[in-house]
């Protein structure tokens, strides 16, 4: 067997004799495909939003409710800070009289309808001191009062008073227990000082309407 003759078999055995006269092959598939492509690579650069999770709903709703918290803890601040003049000036049913070894400081309202109210004594002097809260009688004044004060022979209330409440010996540093008594129409005045020796102070006059 010659050369020429196997050359001739293995070209009869080769299903493509030469490549180079292969025609190209359509495949429309790989349009499908690049398109495809561009719509997902299209579909990608669109935002989607993503799904609120648990923890951030957590997270608002703490939030709302410290805010809230925030708002309630300032507006009780302000109450608890509020100047309370105003409070005692209105409807207020606590008395206090406080004395100090000089004077009778009164805390309190200036005018108060017919009704009860709580009197509460302090002694912050360094002896016992006694306290009086009394309704003078009608046509009797402030002036009078103080006279009385100032007289060194007199000891007690005058006999033209009606007594609401009175302590006559709070020791020192101490308090007296809060006490309640209803108030008439009239005029009234609060009143502390001590025993030895004898010496009083005006603390306040009250005027109590119908």
């Amino acid at each position: 067997m010659t050369i020429d003759q196997v050359h001739e078999i293995v070209r009869g055995a080769n299903p493509v004799p030469d490549l180079d006269v292969l025609e190209p092959i359509e495949m429309p598939f790989l349009a499908d495909s690049a398109t495809s492509g561009a719509v997902s690579a299209e579909q990608t650069d669109v935002e989607m939003p993503e799904p609120e999770s648990p923890r951030l709903r957590r997270g608002l709703l703490l939030g709302v409710a410290t805010a809230g918290l925030v708002v309630i803890v300032g507006l009780a601040l302000a109450f608890a800070t509020a100047d309370t003049t105003d409070i005692f000036g209105s409807d207020s049913r606590l008395l206090q009289l406080t004395f100090d070894g000089e004077q009778c400081s009164y805390e309190g309202p200036s005018e108060l309808s017919v009704r009860e109210v709580e009197i509460v004594y302090h002694n912050e002097s360094s002896d016992k001191a006694w306290f009086d809260f009394v309704r003078l009688d009608e046509g009797r004044t402030i002036q009078e009062v103080t006279a009385d004060l100032e007289d060194p022979s007199g000891v007690g209330p005058p006999t033209w008073v009606v007594t609401v409440w009175a302590q006559p010996a709070i020791a020192r540093h101490a308090s007296s227990v809060p006490t309640t008594r209803t108030v008439e129409p009239g005029l009234h005045v609060l009143l502390c000082g001590t025993w030895t020796p004898y010496q009083g102070h005006f603390g306040s006059e009250l005027t109590v309407t119908p």
